[in-house]
């Protein structure tokens, strides 16, 4: 083959090849299966959005993933929910009841219900876990967080 022919040859193969993805795998909310809302600091009750959707989030388990993301030692997993309440318990329940600390404990509970709140049709956020020096089973709802100040 000649070089002329070598050239129209690998134009041809370059201009037929899928164009749809050449910067790369592109991230949207809908293509994790981690997801959080909010940014929360116990100590100055303050809160920050990181996140807000288009629409209404119905979603349980991403959510759970996003806070086992940010907080992997108690190891959160989705237990049932009943009407508006979600219920949830721990793999690993004795780091937040025994070794996370008062702040520690605290921390969380505010940030994993703070995010799990914003689930649609959710009015009440269920922890179970076995009483501790630490910790004990507690529910939480919006109104709970009704005088947190929110960070721009």
């Amino acid at each position: 083959m000649n070089r002329l022919s070598i050239f129209l040859l690998l134009i041809l193969i370059l201009g037929c090849r899928d164009k749809t993805n050449r910067s790369g795998y592109q991230t949207k909310w809908f293509d994790t299966d981690t997801l959080l809302f909010w940014d929360a600091d116990a100590e100055t009750q303050t809160r920050k959005r990181i996140f807000t959707p288009a629409d209404s989030i119905s979603l349980i388990q991403p959510v759970v993933n996003g806070i086992n993301r940010i907080w992997p030692e108690p190891q959160l997993t989705f237990k049932q929910q009943t009407t508006d309440t979600l219920h949830l318990d721990f793999k690993n329940p004795l780091w937040l009841t025994e070794q996370s600390g008062d702040a520690g404990s605290e921390e969380y509970f505010y940030f994993a219900a703070m995010n799990l709140l914003e689930i649609k049709g959710v009015k009440v956020v269920c922890f179970d876990v076995p009483t501790g020096s630490h910790a004990t089973s507690t529910c939480w709802k919006r109104e709970d967080f009704s005088s947190w100040k929110k960070k721009l």
